[in-house]
C-alpha cells in the first residue's frame, strides 16, 4: 500500500517527477519502514489518503479517491490516525479558503464526510461506549498499590537497565 501510494501521489501530484527510478526509490523506501502491521494502514495509508484529498481538491479522479477517503478508517487505528486526518483535512481546506480566497470544491468536503462517516462507523462501539458509558474501560481494572520508595527506585532502575517492551 505505501509503495504504490508513493507512486500514484508522485506521478499525479508533484512537478517535475518525470524520473521514474527516483519515484521508484523513494517508494521502496518508504515501504521498507518498519511500523507494526498490527496497526492497519494506518502509517502506509497515509500517501494514499493524501492522493485521494487533493486529487477531490482539484475535482478528478473523485470516485476512486471518495472510495479511499471511505474506506482507509476501516484499515486503520482511529486513535493513531483518526483526529489528526480529520483535523489536516479541515485545516487544509480552510488553507485553500484563505489562500485562493473561494471554497473547497464540492467532492472536497465530500470526501472529507466519507472519511468522517467511514472513522464514525468504523468505530461506532467504541464511540458508543465512550459516550454513553455502557463499556467498562480497562484502567477501572487497574488498582494502585503503594510501593515504597526503594521499590519505586529499584523498578525504575532495572526499567533503565533493561528496558521494557510493552508487547
Amino acid at each position: 500500500i505505501g509503495f504504490f501510494g508513493i507512486l500514484i501521489l508522485a506521478r499525479d501530484h508533484f512537478k517535475g517527477s518525470s524520473e521514474n527510478w527516483k519515484i521508484f526509490i523513494v517508494a521502496l523506501t518508504f515501504s521498507i519502514l518498519p511500523i507494526y502491521p498490527i496497526y492497519g494502514i494506518s502509517v502506509m495509508g497515509q500517501p494514499l489518503l493524501l492522493w485521494a484529498v487533493l486529487n477531490l481538491q482539484k475535482s478528478r479522479v473523485t470516485i476512486p479517491s471518495i472510495f479511499v477517503m471511505l474506506l482507509f478508517p476501516f484499515y486503520s487505528h482511529i486513535a493513531f490516525v483518526g483526529p489528526f486526518s480529520l483535523l489536516i483535512v479541515v485545516c487544509y481546506g480552510f488553507w485553500i479558503l484563505v489562500t485562493s480566497k473561494k471554497w473547497p470544491s464540492r467532492s472536497y468536503f465530500l470526501g472529507f464526510f466519507a472519511l468522517l462517516f467511514g472513522f464514525v462507523l468504523a468505530n461506532k462501539s467504541m464511540i458508543w461506549g465512550s459516550a454513553f458509558g455502557e463499556v467498562e474501560s480497562h484502567r477501572t481494572e487497574i488498582v494502585l498499590d503503594s510501593s515504597s520508595i526503594t521499590q519505586a527506585l529499584r523498578d525504575s532502575g532495572d526499567i533503565f537497565l533493561n528496558g521494557q517492551y510493552h508487547s
